[in-house]
């Protein structure tokens, strides 16, 4: 999905219930020229921002209290307003029940988190259709 607008304008809402991930995904955006972004801890919270302001892409973590990111996605894709979102799916574990799981889900963009950011920057730059970094 093409994002229709500068890259300086592109609103991303980064879900995670630990501090240091948000912190790396934060600057790997910013690498990308991506400066605005909305964080939140638990899928709940993150639900209660996408009802106030105009995210273009949503990064979540899997694994997290309250409402996890399966959890999560569930909720957008249930909510006519939200369901068009584009949602990358950040999990520590390396499974295939799991890519099966998310999968039967209908989430097409899931990545293993990793130290090294660069496979999760260029699927931002692929989810956003926009020629970045």
């Amino acid at each position: 999905m093409a994002i229709n607008k500068s890259i300086d304008d592109v609103l991303v809402l980064l879900v995670d219930d630990d501090k240091i991930p948000r912190v790396i995904l934060s600057r790997a955006l910013k690498e990308l020229g991506i400066n605005n972004i909305l964080t939140a801890e638990n899928g709940q919270n993150a639900l209660q921002i996408l009802f106030t302001e105009s995210v273009d892409i949503v990064v979540s973590d899997w694994n997290m209290p309250v409402m996890d990111g399966l959890e999560f996605f569930r909720s957008i894709r249930g909510n006519d307003r939200l369901s068009s979102i584009p949602f990358l799916l950040l999990t520590s574990a390396n499974s295939k029940e799991e890519v099966l799981k998310a999968a039967k889900a209908g989430i097409k963009n899931y990545i293993i988190k990793a130290n090294d950011t660069t496979a999760f920057k260029e699927k931002i730059k692929s989810m956003l259709g926009i020629g970045i970094g």
